[in-house]
């Protein structure tokens, strides 16, 4: 009907009459049609999003509610849902080229920029090999409360580029290809700092660790065990005010090492800021761990791995510790003598500083691994100072209460790697102040070499430890530059927690600080 002119018209494209089923198939199409009107448009979408806003709002309460319900851990809830958004880790193409040069015995080892600016990106999977039957924690500290100390912060960051970083890097089992579409990582460094160190020295340590995805620098001034959950429960569930400390590095590592912390062999390696390991040493202990301290027994009588099924005068290992006791020291050209520059130092020496040789009888610091059979916690290893470790654990091997199990056959609870080599760097930056400045007399004694004899020794850092003499040179300078405010903050870092607090210490310093501002001045 036209209403417009009140009559009956019939429509000239008028189509026959439908049959009564497709005439009831057109009307239930046009009764669920999205009506074309405006105003109709607006009231359907607006009750759709009604709907919608009501279904999620039901849906998050329900998740929320589950979430601190009395009968499950807020923890677990917040690890599955942790669980339910891995994230693609960037590793720089640049880093993956230098890598790939190294390996292939290239010249070139480390680029002339070492901020590991991440210029063209790709983005690959990051997983920790859970097929090893291990966790392997390697520990580091940096400026733990020193927050406010740049000067002396910003020289252990150059000691920490130079010998420390590369010899992470290219650790053995570190993945090095660039052309993988996948990486499985067999160890995590974990970095503590003060959680409010200085922004812009921050930046630059992120910078340096954010290409690796099992390097994590996080904010902490503690240092707990691994074994016992306290220091994964830091980094994973740890953070105030919704912000995480954990500045660097993939979360689900982390996340993984923390689930597999009790049905694991653990290990914990400790390597200080300005100290190296050697390339192969990670893969050595993670090797020699699997072989004593796994589900498989060891023989009292020759120590050697057998089936428990074959005999029954077996014993099982609890605990193990390796150590070194030998090292290459760099000395930086300024602690060569107390007073003045010796006439014997030669223009190499000034520019790159020294390197020396070390053997004691105790163990190092850099390399000190302990390692954890399963069912096993750190209450029941023996504390002692790494200078009384491998002497006490030897007193202590036919004691059943104080051994690792190990008694019945007279081994020793330690294995001491009496040929490898560790990196130490002795510098007005250390705390302790211990052979950082060496007397003239001994000068001629110990740090005289050939030329041949100096070219094989930094030939040997870079073969050994990945260290670059140019770069090491850079370092040297940075710390005959900046040497009285470096000596300044040492001592003013003096005695806060964690670190030295000896009278020998501050004397050195206060000598040193008087000695080189009077030069200065002059």
């Amino acid at each position: 009907k036209d209403e417009n002119k009140g009559n009956n018209t019939i429509c000239p494209l008028q189509q026959p009459p439908l049959s009564h089923e497709k005439s009831l198939y057109h009307a239930q199409r046009l009764r669920f049609a999205i009506p074309r009107n405006r105003s109709q448009l607006v009231r359907f979408f607006a009750s759709v999003f009604l709907c919608l806003s009501v279904l999620v709002s039901f849906l998050c309460h329900h998740r929320y509610y589950s979430w601190f319900s009395s009968d499950s851990s807020v923890k677990h809830k917040l690890s599955s849902f942790l669980n339910t958004s891995r994230k693609n880790i960037i590793i720089s193409v640049k880093d993956r080229q230098v890598q790939h040069s190294y390996s292939a015995g290239e010249t070139n080892l480390l680029p002339d920029n070492l901020n590991h600016t991440i210029a063209k990106a790709r983005v690959v999977p990051a997983a920790l090999d859970t097929s090893l039957p291990l966790i392997h924690i390697v520990n580091t500290r940096f400026q733990q409360h020193a927050r406010n100390l740049t000067a002396i912060g910003n020289a252990r960051l150059e000691l920490f580029e130079t010998f420390c970083l590369p010899t992470m890097i290219h650790q053995t089992i570190q993945p090095q290809q660039a052309n993988q579409t996948s990486q499985l990582y067999r160890f995590l460094w974990i970095i503590r700092t003060d959680p409010k160190l200085d922004s812009k020295l921050r930046e630059r340590m992120e910078n340096l660790l954010k290409p690796y995805p099992n390097f994590f620098l996080v904010g902490s001034n503690h240092k707990y065990s691994w074994r016992n959950g306290k220091a994964g429960e830091e980094l994973l569930f740890g953070a105030k005010e919704g912000r995480t400390n954990v500045y660097t590095g993939d979360v689900m590592l982390l996340r993984a090492a923390y689930d597999n912390r009790e049905n694991k062999i653990v290990l914990e390696t400790r390597i200080d800021a300005d100290d190296g390991l050697p390339l192969p040493y990670l893969e050595y202990t993670q090797t020699s761990a699997m072989q004593r301290l796994s589900d498989r027994q060891v023989s009292r009588k020759d120590e050697e791995v057998v089936d428990s099924n074959l005999s029954a005068n077996i014993t099982q290992v609890k605990w193990m510790f390796w150590c070194i006791q030998k090292a290459i020291i760099w000395h930086p050209s300024i602690s060569l003598v107390q007073d003045s520059r010796s006439s014997s130092t030669s223009k190499e020496e000034e520019e790159s500083g020294v390197l020396n040789w070390e053997e004691r009888f105790f163990c190092l610091t850099p390399g000190l691994t302990v390692g954890l059979s399963v069912g096993v916690y750190d209450s029941e290893v023996p504390k002692y100072g790494h200078h009384r470790l491998a002497k006490q654990l030897h007193e202590n091997r036919n004691n059943p209460k104080k051994s690792c199990g190990l008694h019945e056959s007279g081994h020793s609870c330690i294995q001491v790697l009496d040929n490898v080599l560790a990196l130490r760097s002795r510098s007005p930056t250390s705390a302790g102040m211990l052979d950082v400045v060496v007397p003239k007399d001994l000068i001629t004694e110990e740090f005289q070499y050939s030329t041949e004899e100096t070219k094989a020794h930094w030939s040997m850092m870079k073969k050994r430890f990945a260290v670059e003499k140019d770069r090491v040179s850079r370092t040297n300078h940075y710390i005959q530059t900046n040497l009285v405010s470096i000596l300044q903050e040492n001592l003013l870092g003096q005695c806060t927690p964690g670190h030295s607090c000896k009278s020998s210490s501050r004397e050195i310093l206060q000598s040193m600080i008087k000695l080189h501002t009077s030069k200065q001045t002059k």
